[in-house]
């Protein structure tokens, strides 16, 4: 089973996060980090 560095995991997370956003506000990183509990670090890169 071929599995994902930690970076991209985070990466597709993130975007994920960011397609289901709808509001017209940009998201900050922070509320990413929080919704799919990934390190804020990692989204501010």
């Amino acid at each position: 089973m071929n599995r994902f560095p930690i970076k991209v995991t985070y990466g597709i997370m993130a975007t994920v996060e960011l397609a289901r956003h709808k509001d017209t506000q940009p998201l900050q990183a922070k509320v990413i980090a929080q919704r799919q509990r990934i390190p804020t670090r990692f989204i501010e890169q």
